[in-house]
């Protein structure tokens, strides 16, 4: 529950007037590498098969229609952050929206902590494009 809390505090939390975000990307990016680091130890020895699946999963749950999830180019990135491993997965997902049809590809970043979807406000974007476009 208290990672739960910190990511919505870390990441959902954006100022209404100017749309900017709270806090700065570089320690959105550092509270990221730590739980990419927890990711890592919690999922020690799983093959990448096994994480995906998990991944597909998670993902599945956070989405109006699970059963109508589309994935694709999934793939977990095994890294290194300062001084030990880290561990996430990026992809893309395509599912129904309340009204019943696609809404396109929309690209996720997932770890051992749940899901963040592309277009959900500044912060998340810039998370999503610094781990899975290398932007």
């Amino acid at each position: 529950m208290k990672f739960y809390l910190l990511i919505t505090l870390v990441f959902g939390v954006v100022l209404p007037a100017t749309a900017k975000p709270i806090i700065d990307l570089n320690d959105a990016i550092a509270t990221t590498d730590a739980f990419n680091q927890a990711s890592a130890k919690f999922y020690a020895g799983e093959s990448d098969t096994v994480l995906l699946a998990k991944a597909r999963v998670v993902v599945s749950r956070n989405l109006r229609d699970p059963e109508s999830a589309r994935f694709r180019d999934l793939r977990v990135i095994h890294a290194r952050v300062p001084g030990s491993p880290a561990m996430y997965i990026c992809g893309a997902v395509n599912a129904k929206n309340g009204f019943g049809g696609y809404n396109g590809y929309k690209t996720f970043y997932a770890n051992a902590f749940g899901p963040l979807f592309q277009g959900e406000n500044p912060t998340k974007d810039a998370v999503i494009a610094h781990y899975c476009t290398g932007r």
